[in-house]
């Protein structure tokens, strides 16, 4: 029961600079994280809600998702449950996600 994973070019931008600033560790986690959402079983579901915060979002922002890949880095994405895709996002801190 698993889901395709479809990157933005935002999120494809947001690895390359989060690659050339030398965050590693962030990008590891985000690799983690997705695979996990591809899974979407029970397990995986509850491992994203409890060590990645895993939450949607509200507002003008209604339909998003983000899950904590550190204190400050969030991952942003979407999932289409008819479709069985997981569209990922951007990369953004807190205060980036405030801005937008």
């Amino acid at each position: 029961m698993s889901y395709s994973v479809v990157p933005s070019k935002r999120f494809r931008k947001a690895v390359e600079k989060y690659r050339r600033g030398g965050r590693k560790r962030i990008l590891e986690a985000a690799e983690e994280a997705i695979d996990l959402l591809a899974i979407r079983d029970d397990r995986s579901l509850f491992v994203l809600s409890k060590q990645w915060k895993d939450h949607s979002l509200r507002g003008d922002k209604h339909g998003t998702r983000e899950l904590h890949l550190s204190q400050e880095d969030l991952l942003l994405y979407t999932i289409d449950g008819g479709l069985r895709i997981v569209k990922l996002l951007d990369i953004v801190s807190h205060e980036d996600l405030r801005r937008q």
